[in-house]
């Protein structure tokens, strides 16, 4: 007998706000197209509703984007995830921190009382960060590894 297909799975019901975080620097060039398909399939398996899972989306290199708030409108995040994916060539350092810091910020406004998750995909390890006490908001408080 040929073996049974696997049944599909189930959508995740996690009750929570949950922050995708992506790597667009320049390294993840051969990689973008796999890392926002990933991201929309996590996307795809959450019971993305009010009342159950809101997602939003972050980018970073450099500099950090965030690419959508938090919601439970699926289209929106679809659409946000297509900017990543089709926004031009990757460029820049590696700041994972600044990736980080700016999910925390989207899910402090988030729901009260639900599990708040942050989702890293990136290919490497961080490549700069801010130096200590920097008060400026440009590239002077900057260094690369």
């Amino acid at each position: 007998p040929s073996p049974q297909q696997p049944s599909p799975p189930l959508p995740c019901s996690l009750v929570g706000d949950l922050v995708i975080i992506l790597d667009a620097s320049g390294s993840i060039t051969n990689s973008r197209d796999d890392v926002a398909a990933f991201a929309q399939d996590v996307v795809d398996s959450l019971d993305v509703t009010e009342t159950v899972a809101k997602v939003g989306l972050v980018q970073f290199a450099s500099d950090t984007t965030k690419l959508s708030d938090l919601t439970f409108n699926t289209g929106d995040l679809t659409s946000a995830i297509e900017v990543y994916k089709n926004g031009g060539p990757p460029y820049g350092w590696t700041f994972i921190s600044n990736g980080l810091l700016m999910g925390e910020q989207l899910l402090a406004t988030g729901r009260s009382g639900v599990t708040k998750v942050m989702l890293l995909l990136t290919d490497g390890e961080q490549t700069c960060s801010r130096n200590p006490g920097c008060s400026a908001n440009d590239g002077s408080c900057y260094k690369s590894r």
